[in-house]
């Protein structure tokens, strides 16, 4: 039997078994969520060692959720279906826009993972009050501060370090803090740094590089009826490899200022923050792999206003509301290049001082009726105000002036009504098992690239080359190809239909499935306009961003098992979990793009009060639906190993290891896209590497 056959056996033998994560409950009881939380107060061996590079990688064992590929701290969070901007992600209450042509600086790429406090992972219907403007689930993170003491104040500390040898990774990251009845103080600081890395052939995967700088300061004050607390924060990417774009990221600096209240509010309970953001981002060609430029600039400013009181509240019954008000703007711009006649004399101006304004209001209620039955019903309302000014292409001649003098004839200011229902239903079954049933209406407005670039238009497409190179720029999918807004996009529609069976046993077994169906009319997904067949650029796919009805659906299953308990060898515990996804067009063009195929993973602890032991097999079945209009690749089915050990010397030091992809099996990513620089083949997953973490705790 050859290894696609063997690795699909495999697979469908654990989704026989079925599979499940242990699940916090939401509000009311009416909500199916996993939370991971910081490794110092909970958790197995992956959480106390931390995650290598990417914070999104915390979420491993939670079958909803995938990571689209982008840099080595910038993946994009994909669930049910959706990724991007169509999952809600939100730090510490707040979300945040990418600012960049290839979506480089998502909102996550913000916050390493020494710095986490809790991931919930919230798949499909998000209650109203969580976040609007999506159409998946919703990513909600928060970050680390000191607390508060009962008593005498206290020190705080820890500093930890980990290294991979993969990539020669390496991290050091420093926390101190001091906290007493009143006051807490504390500062986090990482900095991160990694080689490209190799995959199972030991080959180099070029353009895979990065370094991260990441620092925050954070205060709280307990106040008589309340908490008030203010965090700073300066994220710095000096340099990040993207193997499925054309451009890489040369620099990202960002500032973020957060203040943030919890309490009375005259006499009702409130929560309310107030965040800040500036971005600078820069992109260029890496110099080690090429020897042409394309500087890329970009900066953008956001502003959020949070505010949620609690109006009516009982011992069954909770009435809250709220608004949320968001203000975006954003300047893109490309400098020209001295020599290149297509890419001279002016700067090309992408995005001019564009807006993405949003206001929002929800109004949300969660009722126990009776011992067995419990809901979560709200509404919610978002108003996107969206606006941009002129542009201009590098000259007159040859680089679109015919796009540019539509694009500036048009009427530019565009506002959206939106609106989202849902309505979650919690039914006891009996002291071990629950079912929950969800409705939900989501819905998501266009983003400012998908609305509002403008080179291709009207280009006669076959014989402007640098109009194709200007829509190449525009692509956060890591297909290959080029896009060009369309300012007429209406905004997406998701109606969502979940059911979930929990089952907990005494005896230490947990139980999860939930399928799901959603049908979402306007998605926002593309229509062909040229296929190139000149020179290096044969095979690539021009679009346009346009509005197709589609449909999601899938299921996701999990168990785990507290099978063992010995006084000489500790506990053991197994998990299984897996998910699948299939999306279409309802027009029956094109499968949607990057859609994971079924997928599965095996987990065996052990531990005990010093020792913890983990193995784990991660499965994928052979990607065969794709997008055929983007000229998706297909990928194989695989397996692939990790093994890790963890020892805590005493109370303060902790030592661990790591094998990761232990046979050094060669594969593809489902979700990786196309490696750009080696023949657009699929992008090659990380080879065999051995980490190293210590970590001590003051």
């Amino acid at each position: 039997m050859n290894k696609s056959k063997v690795c699909g056996l495999s697979l469908y033998v654990l989704m026989a078994v079925y599979s499940g994560v242990v699940f916090a409950e939401g509000s009311a009881d009416t909500l199916p969520t996993v939370t991971i939380q910081d490794s110092n107060k909970t958790g197995h061996l992956e959480r106390r060692t931390r995650t290598q590079g990417d914070s999104l990688k915390a979420l491993d064992e939670e079958p909803s959720v995938q990571m689209q590929t982008g840099g080595g701290i910038s993946s994009l969070p994909v669930m049910h279906g959706v990724s991007s901007d169509r999952v809600n992600v939100k730090v510490d209450g707040v979300g945040v826009t990418a600012s960049c042509p290839n979506h480089m600086n998502p909102a996550l790429s913000y916050i390493s993972s020494f710095q986490v406090e809790a991931i919930t992972a919230i798949p499909g219907i998000t209650p109203v009050s969580l976040g609007g403007d999506s159409l998946g689930g919703s990513i909600l993170v928060n970050t680390q501060h000191p607390g508060f003491t009962s008593g005498e104040s206290r020190y705080s500390g820890q500093f930890s370090s980990i290294y991979g040898s993969n990539e020669d990774y390496l991290n050091l990251s420093a926390h101190v803090g001091f906290a007493d009845l009143s006051n807490s103080v504390g500062y986090y600081g990482t900095d991160e740094k990694a080689r490209d890395y190799k995959n199972g052939k030991s080959d180099i995967v070029k353009r895979t590089a990065y370094e991260q700088n990441n620092h925050s300061l954070v205060y709280a004050r307990k106040l008589a009826d309340g908490t008030l607390s203010f965090r700073v924060g300066r994220t710095a990417v000096p340099k990040q490899g993207f193997v499925n774009q054309y451009m890489d990221m040369l620099e990202n600096t960002a500032m973020k200022y957060n203040v943030k209240y919890r309490g009375l509010l005259g006499t009702l309970k409130s929560d309310v923050s107030l965040s800040h953001q500036n971005v600078d981002h820069y992109m260029d060609k890496l110099r080690d792999y090429s020897s042409g430029q394309m500087p890329m600039y970009t900066d953008s400013k956001e502003t959020n206003l949070l505010a949620k009181s609690h109006l009516i509240s009982s011992q069954t019954s909770d009435t809250s509301a709220g608004v949320e008000v968001n203000f975006y703007s954003l300047n893109d711009w490309w400098t020209p290049v001295s020599g290149m006649g297509g890419m001279s004399p002016n700067n090309f101006v992408n995005i001019n001082d564009g807006h993405r304004d949003r206001y929002a209001f929800f109004v949300e209620n969660e009722t126990q009726w009776n011992s067995s039955y419990s809901t979560n019903i709200g509404a919610r309302v978002d108003v996107v105000s969206m606006d941009t000014g002129r542009v201009q292409g590098y000259n007159n001649t040859s680089n679109a002036p015919a796009d540019e003098a539509y694009f500036n004839s048009l009427e530019r200011n565009k506002t959206d009504v939106n609106y989202d229902m849902t309505w979650l239903n919690a039914y006891q079954i009996s002291e071990s098992q629950k079912i929950v049933l969800g409705l939900g209406r989501k819905s998501r407005s266009p983003n400012l690239y998908e609305r509002y670039t403008w080179a291709g238009l009207q280009s006669t497409l076959a014989t402007s080359n640098p109009v194709r190179m200007d829509m190449r720029m525009i692509n956060w999918f890591g297909d290959g190809n080029g896009y060009v807004g369309n300012i007429n996009l209406r905004p997406e529609v998701s109606h969502i239909l979940s059911a979930s069976y929990f089952y907990q046993s005494a005896q230490g077994a947990h139980i999860e499935i939930t399928p799901y169906y959603s049908e979402i009319q306007d998605y926002i997904d593309a229509d062909l306009k040229y296929i190139s067949t000149t020179g290096s650029d044969t095979g690539v796919r021009y679009l346009q961003f346009a509005n197709h009805d589609a449909i999601i659906f899938g299921t996701e299953a999990s168990v785990s098992w507290d099978f063992l308990q010995t006084e000489s060898y500790g506990a053991f515990n197994i998990k299984a979990l897996t998910s699948f996804t299939r999306g279409y067009r309802k027009d029956g063009v094109s499968d949607l793009y990057n859609q994971m195929p079924w997928n599965g993973k095996l987990i065996l602890n052990q531990e005990t009060s010093k020792w913890k032991n983990r193995a784990e097999v991660h499965m994928v079945a052979a990607k065969e639906d794709v997008s055929g209009i983007r000229n998706e690749h297909k990928t194989g089915a695989y397996a692939t190993a990790d093994l890790g050990t963890e020892y805590k010397w005493g109370t303060a030091f902790t030592t661990s290891l790591q094998v990761l992809n232990v046979f050094d099996t060669q594969y593809d990513l489902p979700l990786g896209g196309k490696d750009i620089l080696n023949g657009k083949s699929p992008v090659a997953g990380k080879g065999r590497s051995f980490v190293v973490g210590l970590n001590y705790d003051l």
